[in-house]
């Protein structure tokens, strides 16, 4: 579970969303025009981004984040490569640290603009474009997290979007006389 997140855009409308905390439920309210769709966006986006390796857009993302018995601190910064609208990862830190004990930690992913490091190991260059979570999503220590990511489900709240999505589906007849095959 996200339990924590910051973002600053620091091109085009040099826009920062400040620290939000969040509990296993929340409700997001404000006027009309307030950000509270662009927050929203920022953060299916930077899931988008964690999951599919998509396009992102560059900016400074902090996040804490609970999963699989352990707490994770993560600062990701990304940025336009020279005048191109290539992206690259310029810095980016994760922390491990175990739900029991605060001052335990262990630092999973480093990486500046020219290296990158798992768990104190320097690495070969790898793709400059995918963030450490996506590269080692299948590695025992960022797995959990990597799955609180996949889990993050985009909704759309304006026209019909939102009744598209809770209207009721018919059962056909076969799920009727079976319900256990469906």
């Amino acid at each position: 579970m996200i339990t924590s997140y910051e973002y600053t855009d620091p091109e085009k409308e040099k826009w920062h969303l400040t620290q939000t905390a969040f509990g296993s439920i929340n409700l997001i309210v404000g006027a009309t025009g307030c950000g509270k769709t662009r927050f929203l966006r920022t953060l299916f986006n930077f899931c988008r981004f964690i999951t599919n390796a998509d396009v992102y857009h560059s900016g400074l993302w902090k996040l804490t984040i609970s999963a699989g018995g352990y707490n994770y601190e993560w600062i990701l910064e990304t940025q336009h490569s020279g005048g191109s609208q290539e992206k690259e990862i310029i810095n980016e830190l994760l922390i491990r640290k175990t739900s029991q004990n605060i001052d335990e930690e262990k630092i999973l992913i480093e990486r500046t603009k020219g290296s990158l490091k798992y768990c104190g190991e320097t690495l070969p260059k790898l793709p400059k474009d995918k963030s450490g979570v996506w590269l080692f999503k299948e590695e025992e220590l960022i797995q959990p997290l990597y799955q609180v990511f996949a889990r993050g489900l985009r909704r759309e709240f304006h026209g019909d979007a939102l009744s598209q999505a809770s209207r009721l589906m018919p059962i056909s007849s076969s799920e009727m006389k079976n319900p256990a095959a469906s």
